[in-house]
């Protein structure tokens, strides 16, 4: 197998939705996975490549309404198996943990409501034990604030963290119950 990022699993995530040219899959990413995963024009033609090369995808020469042609690609099952066993997986730690776990999230229709239950429940958990330490944090920048005017100005960046992890952790636990309360086991379309 290439090596494979988070644009290796979207674009099989998009693949897993229908057949698509990666005409077709670059507008996809920007109507939905591209509003929190940023994935060059440049890189779907390879990383098509790589997916058929890998078994996971084949394609289809179809005629155009202009006239050429195009390859439409669509998932094997091996693709679908692929797609599924990567969504299992753990969200990884690091600096593309959110976009890997939005990704999870979005083409969550390929696992099971427990699998995606349990990446939100520990990402929340991560978020959580972030925000305590930026409070931790805050509560050290208020004791130095009044000797330094150098710690007013961390104040304004402790405060955005607090902010954004606040609002992290308050989008997790909604996330949770419209999960555990709008998406049933029998809806899921899960290939075999």
């Amino acid at each position: 197998m290439a090596r494979v990022n988070n644009s290796y699993y979207a674009i099989l995530g998009i693949l897993s939705i229908e057949p698509m040219s990666g005409y077709q899959i670059k507008n996809s990413i920007n109507g939905g996975a591209g509003y929190f995963l940023e994935i060059d024009y440049k890189q779907i033609y390879p990383t098509l490549k790589n997916i058929v090369a890998d078994g996971l995808a084949t394609y289809e020469v179809v005629k155009t309404e202009k006239g050429g042609e195009s390859k439409r690609y669509m998932l094997t099952d091996a693709g679908f198996h692929e797609l599924e066993k990567w969504l299992k997986k753990p969200v990884t730690n690091g600096k593309q943990r959110a976009s890997e776990l939005m990704l999870k999230l979005f083409y969550g229709h390929n696992t099971s409501v427990d699998v995606i239950l349990a990446h939100m429940e520990n990402y929340r958990l991560s978020v959580a034990t972030s925000l305590q330490e930026l409070e931790d944090l805050s509560a050290y920048v208020d004791s130095k604030s009044e000797k330094n005017p150098f710690w007013y100005y961390r104040r304004t960046t402790v405060n955005r963290g607090l902010m954004h992890r606040q609002t992290e952790l308050d989008w997790c636990e909604q996330t949770i119950a419209y999960i555990q309360e709008h998406i049933k086991p029998s809806a899921l379309l899960v290939k075999d």
